[in-house]
């Protein structure tokens, strides 16, 4: 009897101790309540860029995604997570800075990167490019669609004056006024016609670089179309505004344009007023009946690319070109700007901003 009460109890012991193993082991898989719920695989690794500047100081930051489509990017999480640069081997450590991990370099290549949530492997692999820096500085070229009669446009305006100042020093504003419920002295039909071309259907709404129409109205969610638009387009070229003038009841533009690499480009004009008034207006930018930033004249064909009239410049050459725009009447250029930008096929490459009467050099990103 004693003999079977001490094997008895020895079961016991061992079942127990199973039992508290096992339970160790299933709190170490993936599967686990967390913050947001259940974790669970396959784990996805994605990241908020595939491409930066190979100039050491770009970065793209690394986050992983549960089968719930949790993201694993808390502080909680990323003490488990793993990412690794297949090219190397080398694992990458936490940014002190963004609290997960991020990757820069200064080489001209493509990296593969794997990632793990406890010792559970992502279901893909991501290839980060990293390219030649830009030489010049980026500014991204803004279409702010927008009517005297829009009772919401006044809130675009307030939006794009909340942009970060990072991403606000890149901003060049074009207010461009559509045919909407009543007289607008600045729209036009080619204006209405560029807003088709996007299927504008409302408005207030921005056309960012000729090439994407998104209607956020905050400072923080433009800011984050503006960087996209830094991030997924390289510029190719830097713009100049040799001299800007009124001179015989004309306004004249004589720009240049430097190619950073090889590129096939259009070179195009606005004119655009820092405030315009219109007393018969219903809903000003500003005042009683301001409008701000309004795109007031442009050169042929400067709301699309045309292969037809399109030039190559090559790294480091400089194409010049004249804007000429008649303006009967007017003797002072005072409040008046002029935009030049470079076209590409596939959108607004660069684009660069003085007032009438002064000029603009190159400006460099580094």
């Amino acid at each position: 009897m004693k003999k079977s009460f001490l094997y008895a109890s020895a079961l016991l012991a061992l079942s127990s101790l199973l039992f508290v193993s096992c339970g160790d082991r299933i709190a170490d898989t993936p599967e686990e309540e967390g913050e947001e719920g259940t974790i669970e695989a396959p784990f996805t690794l994605s990241a908020d860029k595939t491409s930066i500047e190979a100039d050491g100081v770009d970065y793209v930051t690394f986050s992983l995604t549960d089968a719930n489509g949790v993201e694993l990017n808390s502080t909680d999480y990323v003490s488990d997570i793993y990412v690794r640069n297949v090219n190397t081997g080398d694992y990458l450590t936490v940014s002190s800075e963004t609290g997960l991990y991020t990757f820069s370099t200064e080489e001209i290549t493509e990296t593969e990167f794997m990632a793990a949530y406890k010792g559970t492997t992502a279901s893909n692999n991501l290839t980060i490019s990293s390219t030649d820096p830009e030489l010049f500085f980026h500014n991204v070229l803004i279409n702010k669609m927008t009517s005297v009669h829009c009772v919401y446009c006044p809130s675009m305006t307030t939006a794009l004056h909340a942009v970060p100042d990072e991403e606000a020093a890149h901003m060049i504003i074009a207010g461009s006024h559509v045919t909407w419920m009543g007289t607008d002295p600045w729209s036009s039909s080619e204006i209405d016609e560029l807003g088709e071309a996007f299927n504008l259907s409302g408005i207030p709404q921005n056309i960012y670089n000729l090439r994407l129409l998104d209607g956020t109205r905050s400072g923080s969610g433009i800011a984050r179309v503006i960087n996209k638009q830094l991030d997924n387009y390289r510029s190719t070229s830097g713009i100049r505004i040799i001299s800007s003038k009124l001179e015989n009841e004309q306004l004249v533009i004589e720009a240049g344009i430097t190619g950073d690499g090889d590129g096939v480009f259009n070179l195009a004009c606005y004119i655009i007023l820092d405030s315009a008034q219109y007393a018969a207006g219903s809903y000003p930018d500003e005042g009683e009946d301001t409008y701000l930033n309004v795109l007031y004249m442009w050169s042929d064909g400067a709301f699309y690319y045309d292969a037809s009239t399109a030039f190559s410049v090559a790294d480091g050459q400089e194409v010049t070109k004249t804007f000429t725009f008649d303006v009967p009447g007017l003797t002072s250029a005072e409040g008046y700007n002029a935009c030049v930008y470079s076209l590409r096929a596939d959108g607004v490459d660069n684009a660069t901003i003085c007032p009438i009467g002064e000029s603009i050099d190159y400006v460099y990103k580094y």
